[in-house]
């Protein structure tokens, strides 16, 4: 009897643990991969992203899972994963989402020039800094 209590009580908590691997392919509206896609999972901590073609594998919690597959200028989806094993993803452009880009530049600093990593270099004892700005702004 303690055996038979024992099997039961394995059986119901392995199908309450049960997990389902999701392999799937993220590509854009022409066709194209996307590499450096995200793919969570909602409602945890698990995540992962596409390799350089475009693919990702990912051990979901359940057939109840729902899938988030965003990347910066396309649209986010949201995915149930049901009994699938296999999902490929088509996201869409959103191209309002890149109404503002910031540009970075990195900048090094020397005794007498002032040298850039976009090649601009300038003499700090030359210009004052609203020259520059000017400058800058005219380029």
């Amino acid at each position: 009897m303690r055996l038979f209590l024992l099997f039961i009580t394995l059986f119901i908590t392995s199908f309450s643990y049960a997990q389902q691997n999701v392999t799937g392919t993220v590509t854009d509206d022409t066709g194209e991969t996307i590499p450096g896609a995200t793919i969570l999972e909602l409602n945890s901590s698990n995540g992962v992203v596409t390799d350089i073609d475009g693919n990702f594998s990912i051990s979901v919690s359940g057939s109840d899972a729902v899938l988030r597959i965003s990347f910066l200028g396309f649209e986010t989806q949201e995915i149930a994963v049901g009994a699938r094993s296999v999902i490929d993803v088509t996201l869409a452009q959103d191209l309002q989402e890149l109404e503002e880009v910031v540009v970075v530049a990195q900048e090094k600093y020397s005794d007498k020039y002032k040298t850039t990593d976009y090649g601009f270099v300038d003499l700090l004892e030359k210009h004052s800094i609203s020259q520059r700005v000017k400058f800058l702004q005219q380029r």
